[in-house]
């Protein structure tokens, strides 16, 4: 049986990383309880990579794009562990393909979120941010001109024009 826990659900959590307070939210746009277990849904409208959600890399997980989908419900895993009543892993995290079911082909690809992968992904989210506030690592500029286009500061360095 399928029961819906919420739409839109805004997750929300204080990562402590060193002296610092790190303030991570995020909307999941589905969670629901199927088969005794909690599933964590998003629905996306353009192109989804099947092997790159399923099979992803938690080492890598942070650093390469191909993972952003499985990073993002992670994420939510992450968020919501603790925060809803008898919310606890394991969760089914997956990605809706609009896309995929508008051409009659599997449209959900999803993994499962255990206790030992919510405790590997907090002390990668605690390394990404430790590498963040390190004064002692130079910040660098990307290289790929498309994230530009959606950064808040490209009107600072002018890489930002509508031609990205």
């Amino acid at each position: 049986s399928i029961k819906i826990i919420r739409p839109e659900l805004k997750l929300e959590k204080v990562l402590s990383v060193g002296d610092a307070q790190v303030r991570l939210k995020g909307y999941a746009d589905l969670v629901e309880e199927r088969g005794g277990k909690t599933s964590i849904l998003d629905y996306k409208t353009g192109k989804t990579e099947k092997n790159d959600i399923i099979k992803f890399d938690i080492e890598e997980i942070t650093k390469e794009e191909k993972y952003k989908q499985p990073l993002q419900l992670l994420t939510y895993a992450y968020l919501l562990n603790g925060n809803l009543p008898a919310s606890t892993p394991p969760y089914r995290c997956g990605i809706v393909s609009l896309q995929s079911a508008a051409t009659n082909n599997e449209c959900t690809f999803s993994f499962e979120v255990d206790k030992e992968l919510l405790d590997i992904f907090s002390k990668k989210l605690v390394s990404l941010f430790e590498e963040i506030f390190n004064s002692e690592i130079s910040f660098t500029q990307t290289e790929d001109d498309k994230h530009c286009k959606w950064c808040d500061y490209n009107v600072i360095c002018g890489r930002g024009s509508s031609e990205n």
